[in-house]
């Protein structure tokens, strides 16, 4: 499936903090939010790899550790930002909202949750989102 750069850095903060609430998702749930995770860390390990190039190009070395200058920042911003604006194909599975239910109580309050409906979450009453993998 498509989707930014930016929304695969807030889907993984997302699924990061599910991971660590204690729910009653069944293992099948808990097992398809976990591969998700892992295919948007190795495209946030991208995104991370471009950020500090980007710091590489526009910082200079202040006491050992590269920053990027407040004359530079500007520029700096933009061209992370058209990164973080990229659209980019992920593999994700899509987890049935009748099986996501159970658990939904622990997401109150977690960061980005409403990304985990839009990309992860399918309504077997609807007609399904294009994806590479449905369940």
């Amino acid at each position: 499936m498509k989707m930014t750069n930016d929304n695969v850095k807030g889907l993984l903060s997302a699924l990061t903090e599910l991971s660590k609430a204690d729910s009653n998702f069944t293992p099948r749930v808990w097992f398809t939010l976990a591969a998700n995770k892992k295919e948007l860390t190795e495209k946030d390990k991208l995104i991370e790899e471009a950020r500090l190039k980007l710091v590489e190009k526009h910082g200079s070395d202040k006491d050992g550790v590269k920053t990027v200058e407040e004359t530079k920042m500007a520029v700096f911003i933009k061209e992370y930002g058209d990164i973080l604006s990229m659209d980019i194909d992920v593999d994700l599975t899509k987890i049935l909202l009748k099986d996501l239910e159970k658990g939904t109580s622990k997401m109150k309050g977690v960061d980005n949750i409403y990304l985990v409906f839009e990309h992860l979450v399918e309504d077997e009453n609807r007609v399904p989102a294009k994806s590479s993998k449905n369940k």
